[in-house]
């Protein structure tokens, strides 16, 4: 066994059926790790944006970005076969496996997967330092995924292999995308909406899998932790549909600068009053001017008799 208890390698967990343990205990007794990586993250990024700001963007970066990407990508689809591995071994049903915690045993890819949380936390340097634009959804998703995921293995939550194939599965297409961007490959339209949109689905099956939990496996020692994870899910949700909405469903301010230019006139002509309205009172002037032109000799014939 390795000194650190947060050091597991595969073959130790094939031969020790036990070696999820001293990497729970570590995890509850260590708390502080995740909170002082959160809090450092987040000072980096306004930090270093500030630093940055008359700055040229580190465009030598997008090598390093794509071998990263790359890297994750790999790893994610690794993790994905093995976390899928474990899932089919131990299957009795979607309420079992929800309730019990073989899957998260079988195999040491899951507590990897909890792991890589802190690692993914460099993919906002890249942005940072490139000067790329960095929403709000990006880094509260990071800061909110690894103080999750820490918590469920320190509890030993049932549920947390489903949770992780099905983000791991997403990261293999979400990195590979990544990375071959970096590297300058220009895709579809479609392939940057179906992306975010396997991002929804995968935000619906965390928010259904809370609510299987929940009515099929209550336990008082980690409710808490799936209240946070369906509050979780939700809120990505949120962010995420927001997101989607901005990006694809929005028309772009070109268009939509046009539309407004040509159209800005419409309401007012349509709540003006016609005998107030500029167009229609401009011939009236024009058309009565000239009557009273002609009246006006009228006036001064008639005036005589």
């Amino acid at each position: 066994m390795n000194s650190h208890p947060m050091f597991v390698w595969p073959s130790e967990a094939e031969i020790d059926p036990q070696w999820w343990r001293p990497t729970a205990t570590y995890m509850a007794q260590h708390y502080e790790i995740p909170i002082i990586c959160a809090i450092c993250y987040v000072w980096f990024i306004f930090s270093a944006r500030t630093y940055m700001a008359d700055k040229e963007p580190l465009v030598w970066l997008r090598l390093p970005l794509a071998a990263w990407s790359a890297a994750l990508s790999l790893f994610s689809a690794l993790g994905a076969y093995y976390v899928w591995q474990a899932l089919t071994t131990t299957w009795r049903g979607v309420t079992a496996e929800m309730c019990n915690f073989d899957a998260e045993r079988a195999n040491v890819w899951v507590y990897y997967f909890i792991l890589s949380k802190v690692p993914e936390l460099i993919d906002t340097v890249f942005i940072v330092l490139r000067k790329k634009p960095l929403i709000f959804l990006h880094w509260y998703h990071h800061i909110a995924t690894m103080l999750y995921c820490w918590h469920a293995w320190s509890l030993q939550v049932p549920f947390g292999a489903v949770f992780a194939f099905m983000n791991l599965c997403v990261h293999t297409i979400m990195y590979g995308y990544y990375s071959l961007s970096a590297l300058g490959v220009r895709f579809p339209r479609f392939l940057r909406v179906s992306i975010t949109s396997l991002q929804l689905v995968q935000m619906v099956g965390g928010m259904a899998i809370g609510f299987i939990v929940y009515n099929n496996c209550f336990r008082d020692e980690y409710m808490a932790n799936m209240y946070a994870a369906f509050a979780m899910y939700t809120s990505y949700f949120i962010l995420f549909a927001a997101f989607f909405r901005n990006a694809y469903l929005k028309p772009n301010k070109k268009s939509s600068s046009k539309v407004v230019a040509s159209t800005e006139l419409k309401p007012a002509a349509r709540g003006a009053s016609p005998t107030r309205s500029p167009a229609k009172a401009a011939p009236v002037k024009k058309a009565a001017s000239p009557a009273k032109k002609a009246a006006s000799p009228a006036k001064k014939a008639a005036s005589p008799a």
